[in-house]
């Protein structure tokens, strides 16, 4: 059962009812996701009932069966999306995720905030030559009445405008003075849908008067409705006496070690068209890339650049510059990475420094807490290094009380928190850490020690077989989820709960991309040996930036299921991220 985030912008309150012919579950925002259905083979179906209320106070009620099939997973999700503006509504969208997947969708009436159209794009200008003229619309919709639309802008002073106005609330007099100076505005509303839309219109004259010198004009428009809701954005023209401008780079398009500059034409260019970039602060150290020109769009893909350095760009036409932008390239890196830095103010061991930030966490916190035979299982070790004086040492173990109870806890870190420990053995982990950077690579040194397995509560490994150790990083723009575990809400991007089978899925659409390694025998020899990670973005959207990083590695492979050998171990030492 998911309950999509955008719920939230239709309604105030939602459940919803699954029930077969032999009992029913209630669902809602939080609390257990998940139940088990029993229906006789004549009866072979679920119904499932939404109730919710708008956040207008209206109820809604939608109901409808799925015919299901035995031991037969079955994800209900609901969302809510609004419809273009002038369908004057929204849709609870309900999606039944089996074999086949199937979707329905139910309109409902809701009131969704007045929308804007017209020249906006967010956060990007609209191009405007010098002393150039031509007339710009912009569009309101809603889909009641509309109560108020104000405009403002500090620099319509120059042109004999209000620098801030209401124009429903304008006199007869004040709106034809308006006109007059090339601002204008028609009004209609449908009386049967109650539906209005605007028109604003900034004349052709007036834009003239606009465009007389180089700069930004900033224009806000807010629009709120018969019911209060109320939606606000802001029109950035851009006067430039060029032929073609500067745009601001994409984030997704800055690598680490390359980066697309890209402008736009206003007027067809009449001289070479190029880009200059040089290191941010060098003076008059440019280096120039021609540039393509397809259509009004212009780009050029520089390469050989420095990681973590901010340079500083402008498209030229010519030897006449356009707008001055930066961008910093990518490349951090994971801190601590030579786990050198530990300290055991009591116990458990924890890896990092005194006065130093924490990015590694283990479930020393566990372990270590767990009846007379509790221990850490992550530590540092003096025997195995590649540099510095220690490694990460990780070790397998059984703890708890000897004769009452024993659970198995695979060595292990990763890069999150550990946040408590649930019942006798269960672990509630938050992973990930922040980060927006996106290597190729994760390398290292690691040395790899297995032992016979004598602890499995999974079909995927046996007693008897050799333990595996393994090591995975990913990169994600997880949405921080939550869980209550003993009246304390955890908060994190990725949550883990063992006791519930709630571990990372490496498939889910929040990831960007993905590696691991698995160490199915004993690593050569007597010291670490390198090893190294590919990063798969092409499985994955990786036309996305991160904000988070996830690195785990562990002894006993399937751990999580408490599942492995005591006593494999597993050293790791210098881990570094490769950029290209």
């Amino acid at each position: 059962m998911d309950f999509d985030p955008t719920l939230e912008e239709g309604f105030s309150a939602y459940q919803v009812t699954v029930s077969s012919v032999k009992g029913e579950l209630v669902f809602g925002r939080e609390g257990e996701t998940q139940g088990y259905y029993i229906v006789p083979e004549e009866e072979a179906y679920l119904d499932y009932e939404f109730i919710g209320t708008s956040l207008q106070g209206v109820p809604y009620t939608k109901k409808n069966r799925v015919e299901v099939a035995p031991s037969t997973l079955y994800d209900f999700s609901f969302s809510y999306q609004e419809t273009e503006y002038s369908g004057g509504g929204a849709e609870l969208v309900v999606t039944v995720n089996s074999t086949p997947l199937s979707e329905e969708t139910d309109t409902v009436t809701l009131q969704q905030r007045p929308t804007f159209h017209g020249i906006f794009e967010e956060g990007m200008p609209y191009y405007l030559g010098l002393n150039e003229g031509e007339e710009i619309e912009v569009w309101i919709a809603a889909v009641t009445s509309l109560s108020s639309v104000m405009i403002e802008c500090d620099r319509f002073s120059e042109w004999s405008l209000p620098i801030a106005l209401d124009l429903l609330k304008l006199k007869q007099s004040e709106r034809t003075d308006l006109e007059e100076k090339g601002l204008s505005y028609y009004l209609k509303s449908d009386f049967v849908t109650g539906t209005s839309n605007m028109r604003i219109t900034f004349s052709e004259s007036l834009v003239y008067h606009m465009t007389s010198e180089e700069g930004q004009i900033l224009i806000s428009f807010s629009a709120t409705d018969a019911n209060g809701r109320n939606r606000t954005e802001e029109l950035i023209l851009e006067v430039k006496d060029m032929n073609v401008a500067t745009i601001e780079t994409d984030p997704v398009e800055v690598w680490a070690t390359s980066a697309t500059l890209r402008g736009i034409v206003i007027y067809e260019p009449q001289e070479r068209v190029y880009f200059r970039y040089q290191k941010a602060g060098d003076v008059t150290n440019w280096s120039e890339i021609d540039a393509t020109v397809s259509g009004t769009d212009v780009y050029a893909v520089v390469t050989g650049l420095e990681k973590n350095t901010t340079y500083e760009y402008q498209l030229m036409e010519g030897e006449k510059p356009s707008t001055l932008y930066t961008f910093v390239t990518e490349g951090e890196e994971l801190p601590n990475a030579g786990f050198e830095s530990w300290q055991k103010p009591g116990n458990p061991w924890l890896i990092y420094g005194e006065g130093e930030s924490m990015f590694w966490d283990s479930g020393n916190h566990g372990s270590a807490s767990v009846g007379s035979l509790g221990g850490n299982i992550a530590i540092p070790g003096e025997d195995y290094v590649h540099s510095g004086q220690y490694s990460a040492k990780l070790v397998s173990g059984a703890f708890g009380i000897q004769g009452i109870f024993m659970k198995f806890a695979a060595g292990n870190l990763f890069s999150g928190a550990y946040f408590a420990t649930e019942g006798t053995s269960g672990g509630i982990i938050g992973f990930g850490r922040p980060f927006t950077s996106r290597p190729v690579k994760l390398q290292g040194y690691v040395k790899y020690i297995p032992q016979t397995v004598d602890y499995t509560e999974v079909s995927m490994i046996a007693k008897g077989d050799l333990d595996q150790g393994n090591i995975f990083i990913a990169l994600g723009d997880w949405e921080d989820e939550s869980t209550t575990y003993s009246g304390t809400t955890y908060t994190w991007p990725v949550i883990i709960r063992t006791t519930q089978n709630k571990l990372f899925d490496p498939t889910g659409p929040d990831v960007i991309a993905y590696g691991e390694k698995s160490f199915e025998s004993a690593t050569e020899g007597e010291g670490l040996i390198p090893f190294e990670i590919e990063l798969d973005y092409d499985s994955y959207n990786a036309n996305r930036k991160p904000t988070s990083i996830i690195v785990v590695a562990t002894s006993s492979k399937y751990g999580d299921y408490f599942s492995g050998a005591t006593g494999s171990t597993m050293r790791l030492d210098d881990l570094e991220l490769v950029y290209e």
